[in-house]
C-alpha cells in the first residue's frame, strides 16, 4: 500500500478535525495511490499519488481547493500533503453545507480611509466572521499587509490571484487612487468573487466602465452589514454577539466619521 495504516487514520483524523463527518467518505488505498472521495458526490475528491519524481513524496491531486476548483501539487512530504488535506476538507465542509467558504479576504481600499477600514476589520471580519488575521490581506496594517523583503506590487498581484473574495472599500479617496483602481480591474480580470462597501458621502451610482454600484452594501446600513455577516462568517450565527460587534461598529462611525444617518442597532433588529 502507498501509505500505511498510521498516515492513513492521520489524513482522516484531518478530515473530522476539519468538520468532515468519517463515514461520508470512502478510502481506496492501493499500491501506488490513495483516493478519498463522497460518497454522494464523488467529485469532492482527495488523492495522494506516489510521485514519479524520486525526489517527492508524493503528488496531490483535489477538488475543490481554496480559490480554484482543484489543485494538482507535488508534494516533498506527508506533512506537506496533510496541510493541503485541511484545506481541502475546510472547504468540502462549507460547500457540502451550501455555503462558500471564502479563505482568503483582499481588502481593496485607500490607506486614507486606514481609521474606518481599521474599525471594520476589526469589528466585523475578525470578531464577529471570526476570520483569522493570516486569511485577511489588508495592506494598511502591518500584520496583515507586505511581509519584509517584499515588493509592493508584486505582494498585491499575488494576493490577488489567491484571494476568494475582494471587498471594494468605495471612497472618494478611492476614487481618486489609481492603484485602487488598478486592483478593482485586476479583481475584475480575474472574475473574482467582489462586494463594494460604500464609505460615506458616496452615493449608489456608476463608477466608470469597470463595475456598478447598485448593487453595492452602504458600511452604515445594518441590512447590508447582516448580509455580509452571513456571507462571510465561519462558525454558527451568534444573532446576540453580533448585533453587539454591529452595534459598536456602527457607534464608532457615528463618532469618528460623522454619519449621522446610520442606525444604531437595538434588541429589535437583529439578523434573520
Amino acid at each position: 500500500m502507498f501509505l500505511n495504516e498510521k498516515q492513513i487514520t492521520k489524513v482522516e483524523s484531518v478530515f473530522m478535525e476539519a468538520g468532515l463527518n468519517k463515514n461520508d467518505f470512502v478510502c481506496h488505498n492501493g499500491e501506488i495511490e490513495i483516493v478519498f472521495h463522497n460518497v454522494l458526490d464523488p467529485t469532492y475528491r482527495f488523492q495522494i499519488k506516489e510521485s514519479i519524481q524520486g525526489a517527492n513524496f508524493g503528488d496531490v491531486f483535489c477538488e475543490p481547493y481554496t480559490y480554484i476548483p482543484h489543485i494538482y501539487k507535488r508534494c516533498n512530504s506527508f506533512d506537506e500533503c496533510l496541510h493541503i488535506a485541511k484545506e481541502w476538507a475546510i472547504v468540502v465542509k462549507y460547500n457540502l453545507a451550501g455555503k462558500p467558504y471564502y479563505h482568503k479576504v483582499f481588502i481593496s481600499h485607500s490607506s486614507k480611509d486606514k481609521v474606518l477600514v481599521d474599525e471594520f476589520v476589526d469589528k466585523v471580519l475578525r470578531l464577529s466572521c471570526d476570520i483569522n488575521t493570516s486569511d485577511i490581506v489588508y495592506t494598511s496594517r502591518e500584520t496583515t499587509g507586505v511581509e519584509p523583503g517584499n515588493g509592493i506590487p508584486s505582494f498585491i498581484k499575488e494576493n490577488l490571484r489567491t484571494s476568494s473574495i475582494i471587498l471594494f472599500m468605495i471612497s472618494e479617496n478611492y476614487k481618486k487612487s489609481e492603484v485602487c483602481l488598478c486592483e478593482m480591474g485586476a479583481a475584475w480580470a480575474m472574475e473574482k468573487k467582489t462586494i463594494s462597501i460604500l464609505l460615506p458621502n458616496v452615493s449608489f451610482h456608476s463608477l466608470g466602465w469597470l463595475t456598478s454600484l447598485d448593487k453595492a452594501i452602504k458600511i452604515g446600513d445594518n441590512e447590508g452589514l447582516d448580509k455580509l455577516y452571513t456571507m462571510l462568517n465561519r462558525n454558527a450565527i451568534d444573532v446576540i454577539d453580533w448585533n453587539r460587534q454591529k452595534a459598536s461598529f456602527l457607534t464608532f462611525c457615528r463618532s469618528r466619521v460623522g454619519l449621522n444617518d446610520i442606525i444604531i442597532s437595538d434588541q429589535n433588529d437583529i439578523i434573520q
